[in-house]
């Protein structure tokens, strides 16, 4: 009877698997003089991002970070 229930929560396990954490996030680090906080600002899931796509979003906001500074 014990054996029955233990195979029984185990296979209940494997059913009620996680699902696939599929979150991104961008750390964005503000740095005072004494001290670093970091803001995770979460991003919205792309199957399959195009690369190109990705550098140039990343090229502007490296040259508005600069511009700002």
């Amino acid at each position: 009877m014990l054996k029955a229930r233990k195979e029984k929560a185990q296979t209940g396990n494997a059913a009620r698997a996680l699902p696939p954490n599929n979150k991104r996030y961008l750390i964005l680090t503000y740095a005072a003089e004494f001290d670093r906080v970091h803001f995770p600002l979460p991003l919205l899931y792309e199957e399959s991002p195009d690369p190109a796509l990705l550098k140039k979003t990343i090229s502007a906001l490296r040259a508005e970070v600069e511009a700002l500074q």
